[in-house]
C-alpha cells in the first residue's frame, strides 16, 4: 500500500503546484454525482452517473448538497470544481487524498480536508477515508473516495423533513457533516474499549504471547484516531472565529458545541491509549511473574539434584577398595538416602515457602 502511494506521488514530480492529478489507491468503481436540494417544504434528490452531463445551477431559493462519488476520476472533479470557481489549489488538495487534513477561510467560502473513519467488523480495524467540504453559498459540495459513509441519518432527515435541516441554512448542513464525524469517533472509541476489556480479562486469567501483538495494534488504531482527530480540533476552531458571512451567527452555537465534542473525543482516544499502555506494562509484569514462578521450580529441582548427584559420582568412582559396594544392602541403602535427602529438602523448602 505505501509503496503504491509513493508511486503516485512521484507522479507530480517536477509538476507546477496546482497540477491536477489524482493520488491515492486505485478505485474500479465508475464515479458519479448525488444532489439534494431542499428548502423548508420540498426536497428532491437526484443521482447523476455521469458527471460530466452534470451542470450545477446556483440555487436561489433552496440549498443544495453535492456529493460526488470517486476522486479518482479528475475529469469529474474538474468538471464540477469549474462550475463554483474552486481555486486550482483546493482542487489539488481535493485529489490528494494522502496529505494532512487542513481547512482553509476565504471570502466566499469555507473548505476542510479529513479523514473520515469508520469500524470494519469483520478485521476489527480502524478504516479512513479522505473527504473534502467546501461551504459556499447555499451549497455545500462533499468529495469522497468512495461510496459508503456516516451521512445516511442526514440524507433521511434531508428527505423526510424532519430535524432542522430542511429549515435552517447550508452552513447548518457543513455542521451536521462534520458532526456525523464526530459522533463516530466515539462509536469507534466504544468499539475498542469492548476490546481492550477482553484484553485486560485475558491478561489477568491466563496471560500468553498472542495477546501483545493485538495490544499493540490497538495502539496503532488509536494513533490513528487520534491523528485524524486532531485537525479537526482546528477545522472547528477556526470556523467558530469566522467573522464572514459564510457562517452565520446562528450556526456558531451549534459549531461551539461540535468543538466541545471534538476535545471530549481526543481525551477519551488518549484514555483509552494510556489504557493500552498501561496493559501493556500489565502483560509485562505478569509474564515476568510467570517466567519467575518457572525459574523458581526450576532452581527447586536442580537444587535437589545437586546431593543426589554428588552421592551418584562418588560412588560411581572405579575404585577397588570402596566398602559399601560390597555391602549385600548398599544399593537399596544408597536409594534410601537419596530419597531421605529429596524429601528432606522439599521439607525445607516448603517451610521456608519456597514453593
Amino acid at each position: 500500500m505505501s509503496r503504491l502511494y509513493t508511486s503516485k506521488r512521484s507522479v507530480k514530480t517536477g509538476l507546477p503546484p496546482g497540477s491536477l492529478v489524482y493520488i491515492g489507491p486505485e478505485q474500479s468503481f465508475a464515479a458519479y454525482v448525488e444532489v439534494f436540494e431542499y428548502s423548508g417544504e420540498t426536497s428532491t434528490k437526484t443521482v447523476y452517473t455521469n458527471p460530466l452531463a452534470f451542470t450545477p445551477e446556483p440555487a436561489t431559493d433552496k440549498n443544495q448538497w453535492i456529493v460526488v462519488y470517486g476522486v479518482h476520476d479528475v475529469d469529474t472533479v474538474k468538471h464540477i470544481s469549474a462550475h463554483f470557481s474552486l481555486h486550482h489549489l483546493l482542487v489539488e488538495d481535493i485529489l490528494n487524498t494522502q496529505q494532512r487534513p487542513n481547512a482553509e477561510l476565504y471570502d466566499d467560502l469555507f473548505f476542510s480536508s479529513f479523514k473520515m473513519v469508520s469500524w470494519d467488523n469483520e478485521a476489527s480495524v480502524v478504516s479512513e477515508e479522505h473527504v473534502s467540504v467546501i461551504l459556499k453559498g447555499n451549497t455545500v459540495l462533499l468529495f469522497q473516495e468512495r461510496p459508503g459513509d456516516v451521512f445516511d441519518d442526514i440524507r433521511s432527515r434531508i428527505e423526510s423533513g424532519k430535524g432542522l435541516l430542511r429549515s435552517k441554512r447550508s452552513d447548518y448542513l457543513f455542521y451536521r457533516i462534520l458532526d456525523a464525524c464526530v459522533d463516530q469517533y466515539f462509536t469507534i472509541c466504544e468499539q475498542l474499549h469492548e476490546r481492550i476489556e477482553l484484553l485486560e480479562a485475558e491478561i489477568i486469567q491466563a496471560p500468553n504471547a498472542g495477546v501483545m501483538p493485538r495490544l499493540i495494534n490497538k495502539r496503532k488504531q488509536l494513533l490513528l484516531l487520534r491523528s485524524t482527530a486532531l485537525p479537526l480540533r482546528d477545522h472547528v476552531a477556526l470556523a467558530t472565529r469566522s467573522e464572514r458571512d459564510v457562517i452565520t451567527k446562528e450556526t456558531l452555537p451549534y459549531l461551539r458545541d461540535l468543538s466541545t465534542h471534538v476535545r471530549e473525543v481526543i481525551e477519551l482516544i488518549d484514555l483509552e491509549r494510556d489504557s493500552v499502555g498501561a496493559l501493556i506494562e500489565l502483560f509485562m509484569s505478569a509474564s515476568n511473574q510467570q517466567l519467575s514462578q518457572i525459574m523458581r521450580v526450576l532452581t527447586v529441582i536442580s537444587t535437589i539434584f545437586i546431593p543426589l548427584t554428588f552421592i551418584v559420582g562418588v560412588y560411581g568412582m572405579n575404585f577397588d577398595r570402596m566398602p559399601e559396594l560390597h555391602y549385600a544392602w548398599g544399593y537399596p541403602a544408597i536409594w534410601g538416602v537419596m530419597i531421605a535427602v529429596t524429601l528432606g529438602l522439599l521439607v525445607y523448602f516448603k517451610r521456608k515457602r519456597w514453593l
